[in-house]
């Protein structure tokens, strides 16, 4: 009981630190895949759960929508290339 309270802290401690470190949103698609591999891990891999194909679905929607997120921050930080040599509109 004391080591399950002293990792729920450690947990705790280590969100705060990251949300200072991150905009809200990024913290929040990082927390829904962290949240993700645990359920995955926990439940299909050590306990052998069966993944019927609501639950393989949940799972592909999750990751569509953190690699859709990756993919947009990525194409904010660096635009296309094919923008760059055209001459401004006025």
């Amino acid at each position: 009981l004391m080591l399950d309270g002293l990792f729920y802290f450690i947990e705790q401690t280590s969100a705060l630190t990251v949300l200072g470190m991150f905009r809200p949103l990024t913290f929040a698609v990082v927390d829904t895949i962290r949240r993700l591999s645990i359920v995955v891990g926990a439940g299909f891999i050590i306990n052998g759960d069966p993944c019927s194909w609501t639950n393989c679905a949940g799972v592909a929607l999750v990751m569509i929508g953190g690699l859709s997120y990756a993919a947009a921050k990525e194409f904010e930080r660096h635009p296309s290339a094919s923008s760059e040599g055209r001459p401004k509109e006025n």
